[in-house]
């Protein structure tokens, strides 16, 4: 008798003053609660030299303008992307775009050696601007979906489910049950009232997980 193979998913976050891992848990959770057994859910958030820290304050150094390929740096991941048939990336959006750290990481994995498929996610405070489109440039495809989450979002749970829900198709799975109910207000992340300072070349730039800086 043949042996089913049993499908991974890698949730892959990072995230800075912790929204974005906020939404990323309740993808998480919701993905598990939906699925059961019959896949495989790992979650891996990405330490950065930046965690804890503001956006503008910390993750960003300038010289003329341009941001440092340095400014911040991410440890390597306990986990690979090869190991898994899909992987769930998400990450904040800055002043409107990806975040430069974020295309260095991505543009480190294995990406041409990697035959799964992606989903991928990010916060903003508004403008997502061309978050997705950076992303998808960098893993050289495009995502089978995307999900969108605005910082302090009353109903993030049912954000996350609605995300997930359009997720499930792909997996091929059966739900174990009806999708769980959403909570309805989320809890409150502890960073979200942090505001952000812009960066200097940069007047315009949202916060964090706005387009600004979120994360």
């Amino acid at each position: 008798m043949t042996e089913t193979h049993r499908k991974r998913v890698l949730i892959l976050v990072t995230s800075i003053t912790g929204t974005t891992e906020n939404f990323a848990r309740a993808i998480e959770k919701d993905l598990k609660s939906r699925t059961k057994d019959e896949i495989d859910v790992v979650f891996e958030k990405l330490k950065t030299s930046a965690d804890g820290q503001s956006m503008a304050g910390s993750v960003w150094t300038m010289t003329k303008g341009v941001f440092s390929k340095g400014a911040t740096k991410i440890d390597p991941m306990a986990n690979s992307i090869l190991d898994f048939d899909f992987v769930v990336f998400g990450g904040p959006v800055w002043a409107w775009d990806t975040p430069r750290f974020i295309t260095y990481f991505l543009e480190s994995l294995p990406i041409r050696d990697y035959k799964g498929e992606w989903f991928l996610f990010s916060t903003a405070e508004s403008n997502f601007g061309k978050m997705e489109e950076g992303m998808e440039k960098v893993i050289g495809k495009k995502a089978l979906e995307h999900g969108r989450s605005v910082s302090k979002d009353p109903n993030r749970d049912k954000t996350a489910a609605e995300f997930v829900s359009r997720i499930l198709p792909h997996l091929g799975v059966t739900e174990a049950g009806d999708a769980p109910a959403p909570s309805g207000t989320a809890e409150t992340d502890t960073n979200d009232g942090e505001t952000s300072e812009q960066p200097a070349a940069e007047p315009q730039t949202q916060n964090e997980e706005s387009g600004l800086k979120t994360d």
